[in-house]
């Protein structure tokens, strides 16, 4: 993909104003008078713009809402359209991201006014825009100035037109499954494009980390994952998280391990299409922490003064963060490993975008603690208030825009309402949300008020102006009665995943599983990137025993978070209940490999994988349980594996089981190194002991069979410790099986390797202890007055064994 250099400046800063004017220096004419604004103002040229487009631009009702005329398209032309539509982008994201305000002209406002008639032809699949984005329609035209020009021409137009779909799918109130498809077409060919050869490689990172956004907007955190980890390898940046003595505290005598970041890189080019002009003391302003007890920062003790982050290495560093929040449960751990995130980025604020998002995510963290949520509050006003001034310019805060994540101006606002809730201003936050329209939310302080009649009295007075679905939806949610999720599917003509997932939702919360089943099936069938309706109707398939149904939704639940260990757990179930055990085992592997430590997941694995006979995975699974609980035992699994290869069996592969053998022994070695008073693996330990002398010869054969006499007189001896042994006729029948054991095991040894030393040893102990037994057994008979002919047959076969002793 041959980009030159104006195209590459253009996507990385989004078209600030040096790049334009610097058209002709790149061999590009450019004959519009519309590109000639190196001395004037954003808003300056946005009338400039605008009075462009209302001489190329209709519009209509219909399929084909905006027209654009096109005459003897040429170069000069192409790069014309191409500009237009990027600054009407730049338009929109400053009216609705980043700011500042921007004041039109009425001529100006009048035409913008016209396009937002065409807010309607944006809603796709019944899913309409949300409430509080400005000049929305704005989308449509910039999607047909980059539809007319050709990709032959200007093949950094599909990136463009990528972008546009994205900001598109943002801003409707469900994720689409008509834009999300478009969107991964054009990943693939600007794939092909720019990561085939890797010619630029900033260019190649700032796709990659791009993709990665678009994935994790999707539930695809793994796929983003490795997007982000690709970008960092194009870069030769590495990021990783260390520890480092440090103090946290003002009043803290000892330093104590402290988390951070470090970045590391080799040397870019200067020329490596970053190189715009950063900001000098006009970044949002980052609040001190004016607390007490706890420092502003971790003062770390051999701190060394850390060189600044170049503007990729702190997007990259960003992006990290996104992944390692949206990877990871929300527990301690993961909030310590955000917060160093968080504290690299801002120690070197350059990037006006990475600095504000950061800043935000800061907030969002220290919401919850008490020593930190006055700051939080205070640095989302200070970042509210940032929107509104009219500096740092535009094309100061534009630069990786796109690769931020940088939310709207009103989920900014929402965030701050979320602070007010949790602080207990249940007021404040509510006239928030009812600024902003989020009905949802401010039916949750309703409720929390006790004042829910309110909803339902608010939510009336929207329908009064104009009936959408989602006010319906909400009347549902406000009152309880499923008569408004009908109206609300009427009125979509059968087209609003909302409205069933919504109406599942309803039925879910009560415990009517079945008809959750029946809506959140059709909600699902209408838009499959919802996660949470497809983790719900798994559940809800799960509680009314739809096996085919539960495997399904867990399925593409895991397609769409494969990191979750629960639901690869629970997919894994359903297949168990469908009969296939294979696939269950097979699942679980994958459900270990997200979370390593879960000890009942490894559990799971170990039964299944016994069931399957894979007993190389029942051996890893259990030195895995064994590293998370030492004395983990499972003498049902144990047995199996141990019969399967004392008698040599075949495996799920048709192979013998005595190569397990030896990772066997293994196994039990360990295990009762920390598990001593189980009779039974003492038992199993015996057996496999006595089948490797099979395969040993000389000394060391005499050596293992030593060691299982040993093992088997260790079994009878725990067995015998419990002082009801002798009451219970099931302990007494097992009691009986091992001291036959031993007398079995001694006797081989003895006919073996009679000229050994142990021969005597081994012989008294049994002899000893099989007389116990029998006395135990024949007092327990005299007690008895029915019942005594077990007692008879066990009496007869120690006796037998006893006299074999003693006679050989």
């Amino acid at each position: 993909m041959i980009i030159k250099s104006f195209e590459k400046q253009l996507l990385v800063s989004v078209g600030s104003k040096d790049i334009s004017s610097r058209l002709s220096l790149d061999g590009i004419p450019c004959s519009h008078k519309i590109f000639d604004y190196s001395d004037i103002s954003d808003t300056e040229y946005y009338r400039s713009l605008i009075c462009h487009l209302k001489e190329i631009v209709t519009f209509e009702r219909g399929s084909e809402a905006v027209t654009v005329r096109v005459e003897g398209l040429d170069e000069s032309k192409c790069y014309g359209f191409l500009l237009s539509a990027v600054w009407l982008l730049k338009f929109f994201i400053q009216t609705n991201f980043t700011g500042p305000s921007v004041e039109l002209d009425d001529g100006c406002l009048e035409f913008l006014q016209e396009v937002d008639e065409l807010k309607s032809e944006m809603v796709l699949d019944g899913e309409d825009i949300q409430e509080n984005v400005r000049h929305p329609a704005t989308l449509l035209i910039v999607k047909e100035l980059l539809n007319v020009v050709p990709v032959e021409m200007i093949p950094s137009v599909t990136w463009w037109k990528m972008r546009c779909d994205f900001l598109h799918e943002t801003i409707l109130e469900e994720k689409s499954n008509v834009l999300w498809p478009q969107i991964k077409s054009y990943e693939d060919i600007l794939r092909q494009q720019l990561l085939s050869t890797v010619e630029d490689k900033i260019l190649g990172a700032l796709f990659c980390l791009e993709m990665a956004q678009m994935y994790l907007f999707h539930y695809e955190v793994t796929t983003a994952k490795d997007l982000v980890s690709y970008a960092s390898t194009l870069t030769g940046i590495n990021v990783s998280l260390a520890g480092a003595l440090g103090k946290r505290t003002k009043y803290q005598q000892n330093e104590l391990a402290q988390l951070i970041v470090q970045v590391t890189s080799v040397d870019l080019s200067s020329d490596d299409g970053c190189s715009f002009s950063l900001l000098d003391g006009e970044l949002p302003r980052n609040i001190p922490l004016n607390d007490d007890t706890r420092l502003n920062k971790i003062h770390l003790s051999n701190a060394t003064p850390a060189e600044s982050l170049s503007p990729i290495q702190q997007i990259i560093l960003l992006n990290f963060y996104f992944v390692r929040k949206s990877f990871q449960a929300q527990d301690d751990v993961t909030r310590t490993e955000c917060e160093a995130f968080l504290t690299a980025l801002l120690d070197s604020p350059q990037v006006w975008v990475v600095q504000f998002v950061s800043l935000l995510h800061r907030s969002v963290l220290e919401k919850s603690h008490t020593r930190t949520v006055e700051r939080s509050l205070e640095q989302l006003e200070v970042l509210k208030e940032n929107l509104k001034v009219p500096s740092p310019p535009l094309h100061q805060r534009l630069p990786f825009f796109f690769t931020s994540y940088m939310p709207p101006w009103f989920k900014v606002e929402s965030v701050l309402a979320e602070i007010y809730k949790s602080l207990g201003s249940i007021n404040s936050a509510l006239d928030v949300y009812l600024r902003l329209s989020l009905w949802e939310s401010a039916i949750d302080c309703y409720n929390t008020l006790q004042l829910r009649h309110k909803a339902e009295e608010i939510i009336r007075k929207e329908l009064e102006k104009g009936e959408t679905v989602k006010l319906w939806c909400l009347l549902g949610d406000a009152t309880d009665n499923t008569e408004f999720y009908e109206k609300a599917w009427l009125l979509s003509n059968g087209k609003s995943s909302r409205t069933q997932r919504q109406w599942g939702y309803f039925h879910f919360h009560r415990k009517q599983y079945v008809e959750a089943v029946e809506h959140l099936e059709k909600a699902v069938s209408l838009n499959p990137l919802e996660y949470p309706a497809w983790m719900r109707l798994a559940f809800a398939a799960m509680q009314v025993e739809n096996w085919e149904l539960c495997a399904k939704a867990y399925r593409h639940s895991c397609i769409l978070d494969s990191d979750n260990f629960e639901s690869w757990n629970n997919l894994s179930n359903a297949y168990l209940k469908l009969g296939d055990k294979l696939r269950a085992m097979k699942v679980l592997i994958e459900a270990t490999k997200c979370d390593y430590n879960i000890w009942q997941v490894w559990d799971n694995l170990l039964v299944v994988a016994t069931d399957c006979r894979a007993f190389e995975e029942v051996i890893r699974s259990y030195e895995r349980l064994l590293d998370l609980k030492d004395k983990h035992t499972d003498p049902e699994v144990l047995g199996v594996l141990t019969k399967f290869i004392c008698e040599n069996l075949e495996d799920s592969k048709s192979e013998g089981c005595i190569k397990y053998l030896k990772p066997a022994l293994k196994l039990f070695g360990r295990l009762t190194a920390n598990v001593t008073t189980n009779g039974t693996i003492w038992k199993l330990y015996s057996d496999l002991l006595a089948t490797q002398d099979n395969f040993e010869s000389g000394v060391t054969g005499a050596e293992v069979l030593h060691r299982s006499v040993d093992c088997s007189q260790k079994s009878i001896r725990c067995l015998m410790q419990d002082p009801k042994w002798d009451k219970i006729a099931d302990s007494i029948k097992l009691v009986v099986e091992y001291s036959l054991n031993v007398a079995d095991r001694t006797l081989e040894f003895s006919k073996k390797y009679s000229d050994s030393s142990s021969v005597a040893n081994f012989k008294t102990t049994a002899i000893f202890t099989i007389s116990r037994v029998i006395a135990s057994i024949k007092k327990r008979k005299s007690e008895l007055i029915t019942e005594t002919d077990a007692y008879d047959s066990h009496i007869e076969e120690l006796e037998n064994k006893l006299q074999e002793l003693k006679t050989n």
